[in-house]
């Protein structure tokens, strides 16, 4: 009977250990951001007035000068497109060798990231929105209808670019959203962005 009870004990013991090390990993399992696939965007300036680099402040009529950040994270080399937008239309730029240009081309290896100073010369006075866009082989169509997650594709930053100064908010308009989540009876698909609208601010 003794030995019996000796032969059970030791029989729950192998058993025991032999599930711990079944459950245990080595470093090479735990994910890390190098294995994270996709591309990272920034836009930053020294006039940035919060750390998110949400808002940014320059004087009236001064050149905008932000820097683009592009990091590829994607298995294999890529190219990518920058476009950029002033106030929701396509705007040139001009890049640290002084050439003018709507778009720029990058092309990056794996794990490879790039900074890029552009310029706008002169940003009038006022609330301007803008916008820059990456996106990812920008040549290559699709030959037929099917389904590309758009994180894979493009990718967006967009700031408050704020030149000289705005003292008065009296002709912001505000305009609540109902539970049928539509404005003025007009469906709305996107989240709620601040935007310009003629010469009053609509917040959606």
């Amino acid at each position: 009977m003794l030995k019996r009870i000796c032969f059970i004990s030791l029989f729950f013991i192998i058993v025991i250990g032999c599930s711990d090390k079944t459950v245990e990993k080595s470093d090479k399992d735990i994910p890390s951001d190098s294995t994270q696939v996709g591309m990272v965007l920034g836009l930053y300036d020294e006039s940035a007035t919060d750390s998110k680099q949400m808002i940014h402040k320059i004087k009236a009529n001064e050149a905008y000068t932000p820097e683009i950040y592009i990091k590829n994270n994607f298995p294999n080399e890529s190219s990518f497109r920058l476009f950029f937008l002033k106030d929701y239309k396509q705007c040139e730029v001009f890049t640290d060798d002084e050439v003018k240009s709507s778009y720029i081309d990058i092309k990056l290896k794996h794990l490879e990231e790039k900074s890029i100073q552009v310029k706008i010369p002169l940003v009038e006075e006022g609330l301007h929105d803008f916008i820059v866009i990456a996106v990812r082989d920008p040549d290559n169509t699709l030959d037929k209808e099917q389904y590309v997650d758009s994180t894979q594709v493009y990718l967006s930053r967009r700031v408050s670019l704020i030149s000289g100064d705005i003292k008065s908010t009296d002709n912001i308009i505000y305009t609540p959203l109902n539970s049928n989540n539509n404005i003025n009876g007009q469906d709305i698909y996107t989240e709620p962005f601040i935007s310009l609208k003629s010469e009053n601010i609509t917040v959606a």
